[in-house]
């Protein structure tokens, strides 16, 4: 949660950059709203914790199905 949020934005910041350039991948709710309150781009992945549906209903801008698919949408961000 916050927490997360405050670690993620002190090592973007440690490294430099921003936090539009860092894409949070995740497979749950939680980690959905980390990279909403976190401002980063993020992807969700269907083949974890929880289902495609899941994380669509949960607010998942991106959900990707396979590693391939994964790849195409960090590629294109």
């Amino acid at each position: 949660g916050s927490e997360m949020c405050i670690r993620d934005r002190s090592i973007a910041r440690h490294l430099g950059i921003k936090a539009k350039e860092i894409v949070y991948i995740g497979d749950s709710e939680v980690d959905i709203m980390t990279g909403k309150k976190g401002g980063f781009p993020s992807i969700s992945v269907a083949w974890g914790f929880r289902t495609g549906e899941f994380l669509k209903n949960h607010g998942a801008e991106r959900i990707a199905f396979s590693p391939d698919e994964l790849i195409e949408m960090i590629l294109s961000l």
